[in-house]
């Protein structure tokens, strides 16, 4: 079927399934600029819902020969009414209107662009909130991170699997238990545990559990030879030793840092 409409012909092409889209060809794009510079926003979305991708490309296209700012932000708005947010925020992208930009992409779900965008905004907070939806918990924790959002930064860490970072923040915010549960996480083979196992063993001397102390401090010396570097790691060894009633031991550790 072929209809015309402001001399624009559209061939309606049947998807089969009672229903299909318009394929537009002809002098469409000068009658969307038509529409959109005599403010007729919601016929302009109407025309653009009815026609296909070649159409919003070539509109793209358009614009980026050289459009005014003012034009490219009406057709941004006219895209975003027609459900078209990946083109609008190229659109807005074109106006040089970042807040814009970062908006529609987000209700196209393109959360990376976004969350670039709300970071060049300073909007770090939001860029994290952004990137979380995207499932990019490392880069959420990093963001929430710089805007002092602890809690959320540890959470999206926790998230990321990245357990001595986010264990250092609970630290931080004086979450004892939800620290010392989120340490355990760290895998004890990896290069982390060291810093791991100091942690816990701060925080079982703290909750009165020398013996737990010292098992962590012996699993972080077994991998940390004494050195300039790890000498608050051996006295905190010898003081469990101590505690646990093993002086002999104790000595022999505080002689050796000596």
């Amino acid at each position: 079927m072929v209809i015309n409409e402001r001399e624009i012909q559209f061939e309606f092409r049947d998807d089969g399934e009672g229903g299909g889209r318009f394929l537009a060809s002809g002098n469409v794009i000068t009658t969307l600029r038509e529409l959109v510079t005599s403010d007729n926003l919601d016929e302009a979305a109407r025309l653009y819902e009815g026609c296909t991708e070649n159409v919003g490309e070539e509109l793209l296209r358009d614009l980026a020969a050289g459009a005014s700012r003012k034009l490219c932000l009406q057709f941004a708005e006219v895209l975003a009414d027609a459900r078209d947010f990946a083109r609008a925020a190229r659109c807005a992208e074109l106006a040089g209107d970042t807040v814009a930009a970062a908006r529609f992409h987000e209700e196209a779900r393109n959360f990376t662009q976004s969350s670039d965008h709300y970071q060049q905004l300073g909007m770090v907070e939001k860029a994290a909130e952004v990137a979380e939806r995207n499932g990019d918990y490392k880069r959420a924790g990093e963001l929430y991170l710089r805007s002092d959002n602890l809690l959320r930064a540890a959470q999206s860490f926790e998230r990321a699997e990245d357990y001595l970072q986010a264990g250092k923040l609970y630290v931080r915010l004086e979450q004892w238990p939800r620290a010392g549960h989120t340490l355990q996480r760290v895998p004890p083979e990896s290069a982390e545990s060291v810093e791991a196992c100091w942690l816990l063993g701060n925080l079982y001397e703290r909750s009165g559990e020398p013996h737990a102390a010292l098992t962590c401090y012996l699993h972080a010396a077994h991998k940390m030879p004494i050195g300039e570097r790890s000498l608050p790691l051996y006295y905190r060894l010898g003081s469990a030793y101590e505690s646990t009633g093993q002086v002999g031991e104790a000595l022999f550790v505080f002689r050796k840092i000596a």
